[in-house]
C-alpha cells in the first residue's frame, strides 16, 4: 500500500512540474491582458 501511495505521489509531482510553465504561463497572460485592457480604457477616458 505504502508503495502504491508513493508512486502515486511521484506521478503527481512530476505532473505539477510538466504543468507548472504552462500554468505559469496561462497566469502571466492573464495578467498582461487585463493590463492591456485597464491601459486601453483609460486611453478610452483621456480622449473623452
Amino acid at each position: 500500500l505504502f508503495a502504491q501511495l508513493f508512486t502515486v505521489d511521484i506521478l503527481y509531482y512530476r505532473f505539477v512540474a510538466l504543468n507548472y510553465h504552462a500554468i505559469l504561463d496561462c497566469i502571466t497572460q492573464s495578467k498582461m491582458a487585463l493590463d492591456n485592457y485597464r491601459k486601453h480604457l483609460a486611453t478610452i477616458d483621456f480622449k473623452h
